[in-house]
C-alpha cells in the first residue's frame, strides 16, 4: 500500500502524522522480517510523529516495520521523519509555537533487510532510523544503504540492535551527523549466561564513508554491543563533537565467521 501526497486547495502536500505506535507487517514485539507487506512512501514525503506536550519523557510515537519500506526520496525531494512540533517541514501541524526537542518521539524501527534509506532527513527523534536483526538465522545480513541522507537534533542518529544471530553491514555514505547526543550507536543483547543453543552472535558491521560526525555532545559514535569499525573509512571526517572519542560499552559477544572486532585509529578535531 502507498501514502499518497495529499493536497488541499492547491497548498503543497500535508504531513502524515503517526500517533502512537504504528505497525508495518507483524506487530509482534519482537517479530522478524515479513516480506508480504510493503509500504510505499513518495519522493518528497513529510512524516510527523505525535508528541504528548504533557508528558514528552515517557510517551514516544514510533514506525515499526517487519514490513518492507520503499522510500521514494531522491535528491531535493527527500523523505523526511520529525517532530510533530517541526515546523521546518510540512508547516505548522501542531497549530501552536511549542519548540521541537531531542527525543520528542521514539524511532523507526526496522526489521527488514529490503528497506533502503536513501536521501532522508531524521530529526528530533530518540533512536531514530534504528535498525534491529531479530533473526535467528545468521545468513539473514541486513545491508541495506542508508545514504546521502541527514540525521540532526536525535538521541541516537543511527543505531544498529543485534538481538539475535543475523549481523548488520549497512553501507553508510555521504550522510550527515549533527547536532546528537550519538551520531551512531550500537548495540547487542546480553546473552553471556545464556546456553550456546541461545547465545546473540550477531554483529553490527557498518561500511562507513565520506560522512560527517560533527556537533555531538556526547559521542559521534557509541559501541554499546557486539560491532566493529574495521570498515570506516578515511574519507570520513569528526568535527567539534563534545567528547573527542569514540565510547565503548555494553556486551561484546559476536562471532562473526569472517570479520573480527577492530577498532582502527580514527583521526578527529
Amino acid at each position: 500500500f502507498t501514502w499518497q501526497a495529499v493536497t488541499g486547495n492547491g497548498l503543497s502536500p500535508m504531513p502524515y502524522l503517526v500517533h502512537g505506535e504504528t505497525h508495518i507487517g507483524r506487530p509482534d514485539s519482537n517479530s522478524t522480517h515479513d516480506d508480504t507487506v510493503t509500504l510505499t512512501i513518495p519522493a518528497g514525503s513529510v512524516i510527523k510523529f505525535n508528541v504528548n506536550q504533557f508528558d514528552r519523557t515517557n510517551y514516544k510515537s514510533r514506525l515499526t516495520a517487519s514490513g518492507i519500506l520503499n522510500l521514494q526520496a531522491s535528491a531535493g525531494h527527500e523523505i523526511v521523519f520529525t517532530s510533530y512540533y517541526d515546523n521546518a517541514y510540512g508547516g505548522s501541524t501542531a497549530a501552536e509555537a511549542v519548540t521541537p526537542l531531542v527525543q520528542d518521539w521514539g524511532d523507526v524501527l526496522v526489521r527488514n533487510r529490503l528497506s533502503v534509506f536513501d536521501y532522508t532527513i531524521f530529526r528530533y527523534g530518540n533512536k531514530a532510523l534504528h535498525l534491529q536483526n531479530n533473526e535467528s538465522d545468521s545468513t539473514y545480513t541486513f545491508n541495506q544503504s542508508i545514504s546521502h541522507s541527514l540525521f540532526e537534533y536525535k538521541e541516537y542518529g543511527v543505531y544498529l540492535d543485534i538481538y539475535n544471530n543475523g549481523d548488520i553491514m549497512p553501507l553508510m555514505a555521504n550522510d550527515t551527523f549533527t547536532g546528537n547526543s550519538y551520531g551512531l550507536g550500537t548495540y547487542a543483547r546480553n546473552t553471556l549466561n545464556e546456553t550456546e543453543a541461545n547465545k546473540a552472535t550477531g554483529m553490527s558491521i557498518p561500511t562507513i564513508r565520506q560522512t560527517v560526525f560533527a556537533s555531538s555532545t556526547q559521542f559521534p559514535i557509541y559501541l554499546n554491543g557486539t560491532a566493529t569499525l574495521e570498515f570506516l573509512e578515511a574519507t570520513t571526517t569528526f568535527h567539534d563533537n563534545v567528547h573527542r572519542g569514540i565510547g565503548l560499552g555494553g556486551y561484546f559477544g559476536g562471532d562473526s565467521a569472517s570479520i573480527q572486532m577492530k577498532f582502527p585509529r580514527i583521526a578527529g578535531d
